[in-house]
């Protein structure tokens, strides 16, 4: 998975390769006060395209996550931040998931495109 905080240390990542093998493409958490997540095109990774965890404010937007063993964008652990004009598309999980105690992300005009098993958005 990218660490943020390893792999920049200014609150921003533009257009990262996929990763096929990891637990998630990208990963941000609180180690990196408001990271930006843009433009970003993500296919056929083993689990979550975009992870927002422990925290962490980030903005997820204008990605293209596609064909992912997981779910395509998850907020979790009291992670907040926007989600806004991603395509999601045949993610094995659900496209979009927000879960935990204190996770309050704005999601906004995303494209949730074929589902296959999974909810489209998930709140729990």
């Amino acid at each position: 998975a990218y660490d943020v905080a390893r792999v920049l240390s200014p609150p921003a990542l533009d257009a990262l390769p996929a990763a096929a093998e990891e637990e998630a493409a990208i990963e941000a958490a609180a180690l990196v006060a408001g990271p930006r997540l843009r433009n970003n095109r993500i296919e056929d990774n083993a689990g979550v395209g975009v992870s927002v965890a422990d925290g962490a404010a980030a903005v997820v937007e204008g990605n293209s996550v596609r064909g992912g063993g997981g779910g395509g964008v998850s907020f979790s652990s009291g992670a907040r931040g926007v989600a806004r004009k991603n395509e999601l598309q045949r993610n094995g999980g659900a496209q979009i998931a927000i879960s935990g105690r204190g996770t309050a992300p704005l999601v906004v005009g995303n494209a949730l495109r074929e589902a296959p098993a999974a909810a489209g958005v998930l709140c729990s």
